[in-house]
């Protein structure tokens, strides 16, 4: 069975001042359930792990995280106050600020 499509969600955070924010600081993605009976997603006919992926910001505070296509995840970034459940497209790219 071939791996799921992925879709790089990318983005930038900065400080109040447009500064980077440190190299380092966290983004993370977790799966949420689309069913009624809160019974998790399949993706490619594959059960998707509830773990969540983390992922961490450069030097510049751009980040990327690697996301099943189509699936939906709650987005976390800590540093500026982001909790927001998302589709991730069916595309190969997307900029995080157009998804929330």
């Amino acid at each position: 069975m071939p791996a799921p499509a992925v879709c790089t969600v990318t983005g930038t955070i900065c400080k109040l001042d447009g500064t980077a924010v440190p190299a380092g600081t966290q983004i993370s993605a977790t799966v949420k359930s689309t069913q009624p009976d809160q019974g998790g997603q399949l993706a490619s006919g594959a059960g998707i792990a509830s773990t969540p992926i983390e992922a961490f910001t450069g030097d510049t505070g751009e980040f990327g995280i690697q996301l099943i296509q189509g699936s939906t995840v709650l987005l976390e970034i800590p540093t500026i106050n982001l909790r927001k459940e998302i589709l991730v497209p069916l595309t190969v790219t997307a900029d995080f600020a157009d998804l929330v």
